[in-house]
C-alpha cells in the first residue's frame, strides 16, 4: 500500500503542509489556472476530510439496500478509498 500522509492538511508560505507541519509539497502557481487554482487548492488541501468522511459513509450504510441502488454508490465509494489509499 502506498503511504499516505494524513490530515489535516493545511496551506501556508505557498506549501502544502501535513498536520505536523511537514512541507508535503510546494504550490506553484500555472499560467491559465486563474479562479480554478483556489478551488483546487482546497481540493487538495481538504482531500483527507473527504476520505475519512466517506470511509465513515461507507461504515454507516454497509450493508447496503440492493433495491434502491446504493450497491453502486458503495461499491463506487469502496474504489474510490481503494485508490486514495493506493490499493488500486
Amino acid at each position: 500500500m502506498t503511504k499516505y500522509t494524513s490530515g489535516p492538511w493545511t496551506v501556508g508560505d505557498d506549501m502544502l503542509k501535513g498536520a505536523d507541519g511537514t512541507h508535503l509539497f510546494q504550490l506553484v502557481e500555472q499560467p491559465g489556472l486563474g479562479a480554478d487554482a483556489e478551488s483546487i487548492i482546497a481540493m487538495i488541501e481538504n482531500a483527507p476530510a473527504m476520505l475519512k468522511a466517506l470511509k465513515l459513509m461507507v461504515e454507516k450504510f454497509s450493508p447496503f439496500d440492493r433495491t434502491i441502488g446504493q450497491d453502486r454508490a458503495i461499491a463506487e465509494a469502496f474504489s474510490a478509498i481503494a485508490k486514495a489509499e493506493g490499493r488500486s
